[in-house]
């Protein structure tokens, strides 16, 4: 519970230690360190031999540590935001911009600079008007996530934590029944699980206030301290939804609702009815966005619920803005890229088919990518090898070989440095090189990405690359889910016709000069243009044992750690 020395809206953790996640049910703590060097410790972090010192990384204790304000969600001022909660707008010039609908979340390790328009954990669950809140996660870490509620509801709000941990010996599960039971307002809730080889891999917050409003929140992290410090994550936060019906009728909001409503109604009456019945007397009027999520089972691909066939149901309505003569890209950004055979069966065509659909029945078939971070990228990030216990790519077999043969002309770096003989501008980098990415998105660009080119539609979702989360496509006609998964679509005709969707960088706003008329801005994760792998770069790989060094020090003997 809540003691007399704990802040009253921000708990100010100590040094980030990976190795305080042994206890979870998969590990992700990195492999025994070489020294006990600590680069977040000011007595032991020596500047001249970081090997990392021209790269943007502030020496700990420094004045320039991530902002520790509170920043409040709820504020609703009709004349800060958009009348339809579609963001918060600025009047420069001719040009009418909507805010990012996506919010990247604070980086500990990341001056105030990059963390400019960001969101922490306290941010949300700090709030003294929660009364109840859902949390949908694949890892929880129940004690942790308690200590970000306000100390003076601590012990009121209701909470539930749905998880996978179904079966009734499972140690993860054991843990967490033990942690709930200091917690009386807390219970847990066990998902239906019903394929082995699946996982319960949402991320999902449901907020219900005491103003009555409640709120829906799409995120990539894990309920996890590590998560929420020094990895690239991002959020969709809905607007506050009002009680009442829809007056007039939003067909989006509405149609983000019954697919959210559809989402949780899976998972059992017995389950989540409370919070269907719940959520069934708000309005969602004000939203701007499309639910995308996967539920385990064998279910019609003509209906397209879930999955890819849904993601492939809704780009059909959405037109491609690629020039007769250029060729639009669609990248995929992951954490995870999971085993999907010797040949390309599955990827392209497949998802990335389901992926080129649009409005446009003449349109260029376009590129593809995936943006994955390499092994030095890894080495590189804030966490050094630790970072990499969270992200997924087997390597050790030769039909894993195989696969990679047709993975590697699709990848690109995470990260952004400069090309040789060349400077990049701070306009069009996003700050995040050095926070290895645990965020997922799929982004149309109308051309090939480059810092002026215009985006179709973004998705940020907690699905990887991969089958169970998407779907395998049986010969029956059928497609087959293992996992849950839940993501959140944008375009631009969302917020009405003649709106232009445009990366922002390092803000979730867009000044540049050139962009004019009505644009919504999404805050980019990563810097632009990408660049491809060269023939030296290896995708980053857990399984394997790496003997260079990290920034720190430390060497990996090759474990797999969390999702």
């Amino acid at each position: 519970m809540s003691s007399p020395s704990r802040s009253k809206r921000r708990k100010v953790d100590g040094t980030p230690n990976p190795s305080s996640l042994a206890s979870f049910d998969r590990t992700i703590s990195p492999p025994p360190l070489d020294d006990d060097y600590n680069p977040t410790d000011p007595a032991t972090f020596d500047d001249k031999n970081d090997k990392l010192r021209d790269f943007l990384r502030p020496q700990p204790g420094g004045e320039k540590s991530a902002p520790k304000e509170v920043i409040d969600l709820t504020v609703d001022e009709p004349d800060a935001r958009d009348a339809n909660g579609a963001g918060f707008l600025t009047a420069e010039s001719s040009t009418q911009t909507v805010s990012s609908p996506f919010r990247l979340t604070r980086i500990r390790g990341l001056p105030n600079s990059e963390n400019k328009n960001t969101v922490g954990i306290d941010d949300i669950l700090g709030d003294v008007m929660l009364r109840e809140v859902w949390l949908f996660n694949y890892m929880h870490d129940i004690e942790w996530m308690m200590e970000q509620l306000d100390e003076d509801i601590v012990g009121h709000v209701k909470v539930v934590f749905v998880h996978g941990n179904w079966k009734l010996d499972d140690p993860g599960r054991h843990r967490m029944e033990e942690q709930v039971k200091a917690f009386p307002n807390a219970r847990l809730v066990a998902a239906y699980m019903p394929e082995p080889f699946g996982t319960h891999h949402s991320k999902i917050m449901v907020l219900f206030r005491g103003d009555d409003t409640a709120q829906v929140i799409v995120y990539t992290a894990n309920m996890i301290s590590f998560d929420w410090e020094n990895m690239t994550q991002a959020a969709w936060i809905s607007p506050l939804l009002p009680l009442g019906e829809s007056k007039p009728p939003s067909p989006i909001g509405d149609a983000f609702k019954t697919d959210a409503l559809d989402y949780f109604s899976a998972y059992g009456k017995a389950r989540t009815g409370v919070l269907v019945e719940q959520l069934k007397k708000y309005s969602f009027s004000a939203v701007k966005a499309i639910f995308v999520g996967s539920v385990p089972g064998r279910h019609k691909t003509y209906e397209a619920k879930w999955g890819w066939p849904k993601l492939r149901k809704v780009l059909s309505t959405i037109p491609s803005t690629s020039d007769a003569d250029k060729t639009s890209t669609i990248f995929a950004q992951c954490s995870s890229i999971a085993t999907l055979g010797v040949k390309d069966t599955w990827l392209t065509p497949v998802l990335f088919k389901a992926m080129s659909a649009s409005a446009n029945v003449d349109t260029h078939q376009p590129d593809y990518g995936i943006i994955f971070p390499t092994a030095q990228e890894i080495r590189d990030s804030l966490n050094g090898y630790g970072s990499g216990s969270s992200i997924h790519l087997r390597l050790g077999s030769p039909a894993q070989a195989k696969q990679l043969s047709y993975l590697t002309p699709l990848l690109h770096h995470w990260s952004s440095p400069p090309l040789p003989g060349t400077s990049a501008s701070p306009s069009t980098l996003a700050g995040r090189d050095l926070a290895a990415p645990h965020i997922k998105t799929y982004i149309r660009y109308a051309n090939t990405p480059q810092p002026a080119t215009t985006i179709d539609w973004a998705l940020l979702s907690s699905a990887n690359l991969s089958t169970q989360a998407w779907g395998a496509a049986e010969k029956d006609g059928m497609v087959r889910i293992c996992s849950y998964e839940a993501g959140v679509l944008v375009h631009p005709g969302l917020w009405g016709e003649g709106f232009t969707m445009v990366p922002a960088f390092r803000e979730d706003t867009v000044k540049r000069v050139g962009w004019k008329g009505k644009v919504v801005a999404l805050r980019m994760p990563y810097g632009l243009p990408v660049q491809k792998y060269t023939e030296k770069d290896q995708p980053w790989s857990p399984g394997l044992p790496y003997k260079e060094p990290d920034w720190m020090g430390r060497r990996w003997g090759g474990e797999w750690g969390g999702e």
